[in-house]
């Protein structure tokens, strides 16, 4: 229902809007499978999207506002996701990378700092409300004697073949790695170096390590019969 519900606004979306490209330079390569309503401003931007063969949903609405900013999504499978890069102020040389069958529910993107990635792995499965937030443009967090701005990201980064439950939020500075569970709600905050954890909480934590995940439970089962 959630998800005919949003198809519902893309396409009407679609009818009253068009796809905008404001800039020079500016290459757009997206799957016909995909729906997809993008709108640039800027120059030497870069949307190269490709779908696999699927009749699930791929649903995406994109905005970028900067220059020289790329978004990659490989063999995307099924999603419901919404990808900002910019907002009244340009942020330019972003890299947002999703690699082989992304699932998502709902998610939103935010590339709010110039000259950082957000990079997720492949096999990954997001649940719904996802927010993900590189950077606090046009906003600064600094210090009241030297004016030294000390919370600027270095990216974002999420392993292969991790899920993220619903309502979570990633924060700058954050890494993820593989095989591992972001809990539902949970606030991330820091980098993660371990595989194979749940991560959970406000601000999140490691909460239990050596774990694994199957995206279709059947297969945890034919496993247990052995």
């Amino acid at each position: 229902m959630r998800i005919q519900f949003i198809q519902d606004i893309i396409d009407l979306l679609r009818k009253k809007n068009k796809n905008k490209n404001i800039g020079c330079n500016n290459i757009i390569n997206i799957d016909n499978k995909v729906n997809c309503l993008y709108t640039i401003e800027g120059n030497n931007n870069f949307i190269d999207i490709s779908s696999k063969k699927t009749s699930e949903p791929q649903n995406l609405k994109i905005n970028i506002r900067g220059s020289n900013n790329r978004i990659i999504i490989k063999n995307l499978r099924t999603a419901n996701l919404f990808i900002d890069i910019g907002n009244y102020t340009d942020c330019n040389n972003v890299e947002i990378e999703i690699l082989d069958n992304f699932v998502c529910a709902q998610a939103h993107i935010l590339g709010y700092q110039s000259n950082t990635p957000v990079k997720i792995g492949a096999n990954c499965l997001f649940s719904k409300d996802i927010c993900i937030r590189n950077g606090e443009l046009p906003h600064a967090i600094y210090d009241i004697n030297t004016f030294e701005n000390f919370d600027k990201s270095q990216g974002i980064f999420i392993g292969n073949h991790v899920w993220i439950g619903e309502h979570s939020y990633i924060m700058k500075k954050c890494q993820i790695q593989d095989d591992s569970i972001v809990g539902a709600m949970s606030v991330v905050t820091k980098a993660f170096n371990e595989s194979n954890v749940l991560i959970a909480g406000n601000p999140a934590k490691i909460c239990k390590r050596n774990i694994m995940w199957e995206e279709d439970a059947s297969k945890v089962t034919s496993l247990n019969s052995r």
